[in-house]
């Protein structure tokens, strides 16, 4: 609770490996430590996300190199360090669809 997914882009123009990103936003009082926190993709796969702390009303823009976004629709979800999921969001093939066009969610 109080951080949250609020953008990707899933469907960069040309290749998408190494161009992909998720975007997080904390909204809690506190810093928040992200070590042992990781995304993971509608097909499970994770990506461990770096160490790092992120202030309160800060946003901090991941590039994704283990998890897939696909361009058909998909699933992004948060996890904290305990594995419990802390925000998760959908998207849909049309919203997808849009070359270059960051999604918010």
């Amino acid at each position: 609770e109080g951080v949250y997914i609020v953008s990707a882009l899933v469907n960069p123009l040309g290749v998408d490996e190494g161009r992909e990103f998720v975007s997080l936003l904390n909204t809690r009082p506190e810093t928040v430590d992200f070590e042992g926190w990781s995304l993971v993709d509608g097909m499970g796969q994770v990506e461990k996300l770096p160490a790092k702390k992120l202030d309160r009303g800060a946003f901090w823009t991941i590039f994704t190199t283990k998890i897939s976004l696909p361009n058909q629709g998909g699933k992004i979800r948060l996890l904290n360090e305990k594995w419990q999921e802390v925000h998760q969001v959908e998207y849909s093939w049309s919203a997808a669809s849009r070359y270059d066009w960051v999604l918010k969610f």
